[in-house]
């Protein structure tokens, strides 16, 4: 009954643990995706910045909601929210980077985000759905059961808190009753159960230190000025959350504190020592560093020190199962390595060859904006022109009007200004000549030449492509046909080949003279024979030549495979240099966790 106790309560332990953690990570990237949101709107980061804050978002619900199941909790109110966020950033993304774009798509996602923060907190305040067991008596809540709780309701309101301060508008109206704090001891050991439907009434509250506290953050050698919100309670949850935000990341490790008189550096255990312009320090562990602390090694931990028989015989069959979730996790970080190398490289492909087709298609559009706007100039001038002629037409019939038919003279004023104005129109049709007859149709000729002649070559090349194509199909045709006439040649000698028996020469006098006959002939002939150096060098060529292309063509087993290893890229699959490194450091670390559990069973 002990050893039952005693599991069930550092089941509850982990539970709590991983929940806080969960919904820190949610808190977190929450407020990195409001403040992605603003920079996009801005100009300052781009959309696939965005996305990854919004994958990264998903994979943190996930895990809060994974969490809350586990604990017995309905978490269906949530299954929504991922693809509404989805659908709403798409339709934000997809419109330009303004300030009028934010404000128009954040009603939608300040509801979904209201709606989530509704959901967890209800979901947080429910109790599992379980058995109702038998009545026993109940002992003292355990300490750090009661820090996780805290922290992970402080965490909720600091979540809401954040989403209402980046500008998300105003969310519903709250009731007004005070927030709940920490629920206090119970002073027995023994506490009858409460009924859920009971009212409840909220403790006394704490009194806040101030407005806002001033905190020193010391992370290494960087010290960072941190101003903590009073209106929600301190908890260790608060404070990793603080370090988050100065030093950019989710941070873990045990918090310490210094004493005001003496300065010393102790572990942070009660959350009252934290006081205005208090130095916190948040150190990592190497048990920590090593390997991320969770609910099975805890489990396995407190197994170990129960100094039971039942528990002992128990260990090995939790540690196996241990083992193989490792093994199973460790091969599912591998495959999503491997899935975010190949997306990467994707997306990098995708980014250059959009960004070349751009390049281009920028070019040819100023070429022809350009044309279009020279074309333009020359219209717009000749249109002024013929106007100003018709005009000053009309001018001069109305002078010779009144020359002829009314018997006027015209005035020598009337008389200078046509004058003018037939000047100053032949001066601009000079000027649109010279414009359009030494310049403009010149440079046109030119690009009209160019392009003509670009038009021709690429005709011509396409025709001697065509036939050298045709040329080459033939030749091939007819070296396929020689080199299966020769296979076959091979196939029937080989078949044909006569079996050799042992032969016995036969010493005999007159062979032998023959012999002697027939090697001073050979010498003669070649005594006689002419020597073609030139022969013999090309034939040395083209026997060098053989051999060279018959150890090109030569390979082995080991470098077919190298050749198919490397081609197919699974050298960037595995990870290369740094996924060995990976391995070799998570051998080692297994090692010393072996080491250390043998000398604790000693």
């Amino acid at each position: 009954m002990a050893a039952n106790r005693h599991n069930s309560s550092s089941t509850a332990d982990a539970n709590a643990l991983v929940m806080e953690r969960s919904v820190t990570r949610l808190l977190a990237t929450t407020k990195k995706l409001l403040h992605g949101l603003t920079e996009w709107s801005n100009g300052q980061t781009s959309q696939d910045n965005v996305r990854k804050i919004q994958s990264e978002l998903e994979t943190h619900l996930d895990e809060a909601c994974q969490a809350l199941e586990q604990s017995g909790r309905d978490m269906s109110m949530i299954l929504g929210v991922p693809a509404a966020l989805q659908s709403h950033l798409d339709d934000m993304l997809a419109c330009e980077a303004t300030p009028a774009s934010l404000e128009e798509h954040l009603p939608g996602i300040r509801d979904i985000i209201l709606k989530l923060l509704e959901s967890l907190k209800m979901n947080k305040d429910l109790k599992p759905l379980q058995p109702r067991p038998r009545p026993r008596p109940r002992r003292r809540p355990d300490e750090k059961q009661k820090q996780a709780e805290e922290a992970c309701e402080a965490a909720l309101h600091a979540l809401e808190t954040n989403t209402q301060a980046m500008g998300l508008g105003e969310s519903p109206p709250k009731s007004a009753s005070p927030t709940r704090p920490p629920r206090a001891r119970p002073p027995s050991a023994s506490i009858t159960p409460i009924s859920p439907h009971a009212p409840l009434t909220p403790p006394p509250r704490r009194r806040p230190v101030s407005e806002g506290m001033v905190l020193f953050l010391k992370r290494g050698d960087q010290v960072k000025k941190y101003l903590y919100d009073t209106t929600v309670p301190v908890t260790l949850t608060g404070l990793h959350e603080a370090f988050a935000s100065k030093y950019d990341g989710v941070m873990r490790g045990t918090v310490w504190i210094a004493d005001p008189a003496t300065r010393v550096m102790y572990e942070l255990e009660d959350m009252r020592d934290v006081l205005p312009h208090t130095m916190l320090e948040l150190r990592e562990s190497q048990h920590e560093t090593m390997s991320e602390p969770g609910p099975d090694t805890t489990m396995t931990t407190d197994a170990a020190t129960v100094p039971l028989r039942e528990a002992a015989m128990e260990a090995p069959s939790e540690k196996e199962t241990v083992l193989a979730m490792k093994a199973r996790i460790n091969d599912l970080l591998q495959d999503m390595d491997h899935l975010r190398r190949i997306s990467s490289a994707y997306e990098q492909e995708t980014h250059d060859l959009i960004a070349k087709l751009r390049y281009h298609l920028s070019g040819q559009q100023q070429t022809a904006k350009t044309g279009k706007k020279r074309q333009q100039e020359l219209q717009e001038r000749c249109v002024a022109i013929t106007q100003q002629l018709q005009e000053c037409q009309d001018t001069v019939e109305e002078l010779k009007l009144d020359v002829t038919q009314r018997r006027c003279r015209p005035s020598s004023a009337q008389l200078d200004h046509c004058q003018d104005e037939v000047n100053r129109l032949l001066q601009e049709l000079s000027d649109l000549r010279t414009d359009t007859l030494t310049k403009t149709k010149p440079q046109w000729k030119a690009e009209w030449e160019a392009e003509l002649q670009a038009i021709v070559s690429e005709q011509r090349f396409l025709k001697e492509s065509e036939g050298w194509l045709q040329d080459a199909d033939e030749d091939l045709q007819t070296l396929l046909d020689v080199v299966g006439q020769l296979r076959k040649v091979a196939e029937i000698q080989e078949r044909q080949k006569p079996h050799v028996q042992g032969w016995i020469p036969k010493h005999d006098d007159d062979m032998e003279e023959a012999e002697e006959v027939g090697f001073d002939s050979v010498l003669r002939q070649l005594e006689t024979v002419e020597v073609d150096h030139e022969r013999r060098v090309k034939a040395l060529q083209r026997a060098e030549k053989m051999r060279a292309r018959e150890l090109a063509s030569r390979t082995d087993d080991f470098e077919k495979e190298l050749s198919a290893f490397v081609d197919n890229k699974r050298l960037k699959q595995t990870g290369g240099a740094e996924m060995a490194d990976q391995l070799r450091k998570h051998r080692d670390q297994q090692i010393l966790k072996q080491l250390y559990q043998n000398n604790n069973d000693v």
